[in-house]
């Protein structure tokens, strides 16, 4: 009993060793037989088979140029040739052109009208205040313009003075003007006549008693009338850098009238005045490279009557002047100025008065 248990234990261990070895026995039998039967399914070298194209562009050398004989020149037979003939007419034989200068337009000529058309308003304020403007103008025949003017003023008026109620101060004012210009290819000529009338209260006249014994038969607002009216011709030459003349004439006259006193039958009731006057304005450039001789004067015969007969008057200059389109102009020169008249009753020698001044004009752009 005591050798049993130990026994037990050799008698497992040996069974535990014979179960051991027969189980790798049989895997050893079973793994030389796996390796003879199974094919070698992992193969040892690799063949890629395919194929390959290769494209190459194909290269061309560019040909040659310039080393081949010209073409030749066909020869043309005789009787096909055009005939060739000597020219033996020089430049300056040869004819004018008939092509001419286009005549430049009024707008281009100096002219300062617009085209056709008018204008007209009016309006009227406090007073019966009341004003009327109107323009006409427009071409009337080729290269021929007309232009009209019209303005008139008036009023009612109002009382000056608290002290005389029935002292108004109307007033009424007409001035016109017409004017015909035409156009040529060298000068312009040009008409105006212009007039006017106008009537207005002397409200604040007060005579002198000590002057005038008559004073309770003078009108408390003496009404005074005038009117009158000038014409004019001018002309003008339109020839850009050439020698240019411009001339204007003219004549008017004037004539006023006032009433003074109550009664028309009294002496010296109406005051009348009128004065004629005539005159010429002128004045002459010649243009140089950069500098411009200018002459201008004007002349002047007026007959104002009553103490003075006649009265006269002009002046004259002339000097050089040079400028800068884009800067400037400067003209430098002199100018006389004459005026004289007759005076009857203060002498009987003719009065009159010479100055002599510079004359410069400066304009910078």
């Amino acid at each position: 009993m005591l050798f049993s248990r130990p026994l037990r234990l050799v008698a497992l261990l040996l069974g535990w060793g014979l179960v051991f070895s027969l189980s790798a026995t049989e895997s050893h039998a079973q793994r030389q037989d796996t390796t003879s039967v199974l094919p070698d399914i992992a193969p040892r070298e690799v063949e890629i088979r395919g194929q390959l194209e290769i494209s190459l562009p194909s290269l061309r050398r560019q040909p040659l140029v310039g080393f081949n004989p010209p073409p030749r020149i066909p020869t043309i037979p005789v009787d096909r040739a055009p005939w060739v003939g000597s020219y033996k007419q020089e430049s300056a034989d040869l004819p004018g052109s008939p092509l001419r200068d286009p005549e430049p337009p009024p707008a281009l000529t100096g002219a300062n009208y617009p085209p056709a058309g008018g204008m007209m308003s009016a309006w009227g304020g406090r007073y019966f205040s009341r004003s009327v403007r109107a323009r006409l103008g427009g071409p009337v025949a080729t290269n021929t313009f007309l232009h009209g003017r019209i303005d008139y003023d008036g009023l009612d008026g109002h009382t000056p003075d608290d002290d005389q109620p029935d002292v108004q101060t109307p007033s009424d004012a007409f001035d016109g003007e017409v004017r015909l210009q035409r156009y040529g290819e060298q000068w312009s000529v040009g008409v105006t006549g212009r007039g006017f009338y106008e009537s207005f209260t002397l409200f604040a006249a007060r005579p002198d008693p000590r002057l005038d014994p008559r004073l309770p038969e003078v009108i408390p607002e003496p009404v005074r009338k005038g009117g009158g009216g000038t014409g004019e011709l001018s002309l003008r030459r339109l020839v850009p850098e050439s020698v240019q003349v411009d001339a204007t004439l003219w004549y008017g006259n004037a004539r006023y009238q006032t009433r003074r006193f109550l009664s028309a039958e009294t002496d010296g009731s109406l005051l009348i005045r009128a004065q004629q006057h005539v005159g010429l304005d002128a004045s002459l450039t010649v243009p140089r490279d950069g500098l411009d001789l200018w002459l201008d004067g004007d002349v002047k015969d007026l007959g104002l009557g009553g103490d003075v007969d006649a009265a006269r008057g002009g002046s004259v200059a002339g000097g050089l002047a040079f400028q800068d389109p884009q800067r400037y102009r400067i003209r430098l020169g002199a100018r006389y100025l004459g005026a004289w008249s007759d005076v009857p009753g203060l002498t009987s020698e003719l009065q009159r008065i010479d100055r002599v001044a510079p004359d410069v004009l400066l304009e910078a752009y």
